[in-house]
Formats: C-alpha cells, sequence, structure tokens
C-alpha cells in the first residue's frame, strides 16, 4: 500500500450563544476544499460550504456535516462538543 498525502482546505467558523437554560446556540460556518491534485476525479474537486445553525446541549457530542469526495475516497465529518464554563 502506498499512502501519498495531499493539502485540502478545511475551515471551520463558530460564533456560540449560550442562552438562558445554559444550552448553546451555534452558528458554523464549514468550508471544504480539496485541492485539484487531490481530487481523484482529473481535477473536478468536490467543495463542501456550509452555514449551520443549531442549538447543543452542554456536553453531548453532535455530528453536524459529513461529506464524502466522490472522485476519491476521502471522508470528512465535523463533530461539536460545547461546554459552558461558569
Amino acid at each position: 500500500n502506498v499512502t501519498v498525502s495531499r493539502p485540502i482546505t478545511l475551515n471551520v467558523d463558530a460564533q456560540p450563544t449560550v442562552l438562558t437554560d445554559d444550552s448553546i446556540q451555534l452558528w458554523l460556518t464549514i468550508e471544504y476544499r480539496p485541492t485539484a491534485e487531490g481530487a481523484g476525479d482529473g481535477g473536478n474537486a468536490a467543495q463542501v460550504n456550509e452555514q449551520l445553525t443549531f442549538t447543543l446541549d452542554p456536553g453531548k457530542p453532535l455530528v453536524v456535516s459529513r461529506a464524502t469526495d466522490p472522485g476519491g475516497h476521502r471522508k470528512v465529518a465535523v463533530e461539536v462538543t460545547a461546554t459552558v464554563m461558569k
């Protein structure tokens, strides 16, 4: 087996707001962009751009995004866990 490393762009920006019941409202932006060489399909790289808003319970993990590059074998998942610090 040969492993080849190729660069990707993965940006995750988050803006949390703690609500009165200590749950967390989270605004999240996700950008996933493999390079053309890493696309696995001759340069037509699949891209993910998402803007999400959701409410989290403190300490409970939540998978908010999953993506698979259709031309390659990459899978990307974004999981968030929030903790309220008092």
